[in-house]
């Protein structure tokens, strides 16, 4: 899939740092740009999606605290039961959808 800057698909770094992604969008792309061999799709808060790396915490990646407080399952009761570690990917949900759809073609 091709993406724009306004796609608003964005890299998110245990740092803080994001930065846009932009060009071709492959599965491939997104595991290598987060280190990942396997994915995990969850929810945002916002109605967006995060592709995380399905084994980061087993690996000890840092805590990714920017898109931790982006997770929709984050707390429960207010506390705290779902960190988000290492680089992820974010997207809005028509992006992914489409994103999606192209890669079940292939």
């Amino acid at each position: 899939m091709i993406v724009s800057a306004d796609s608003n698909v964005q890299l998110i770094c245990p740092s803080g740092c994001v930065a846009l992604m932009t060009g071709e969008i492959t599965i491939e792309t997104i595991k290598r740009q987060i280190g990942a061999k396997l994915i995990e799709i969850v929810e945002c808060s916002d109605g967006g999606i995060m592709i995380i790396d399905e084994s980061g915490k087993l690996k000890g990646l840092p805590w990714n605290i920017k898109a931790t407080l982006e997770y929709k399952y984050a707390y429960h009761d207010g506390k705290l039961i779902g960190k988000i570690v290492g680089k992820v990917v974010k997207m809005p949900r028509p992006v992914f959808e489409a994103f999606d759809n192209d890669y079940a073609e292939e």
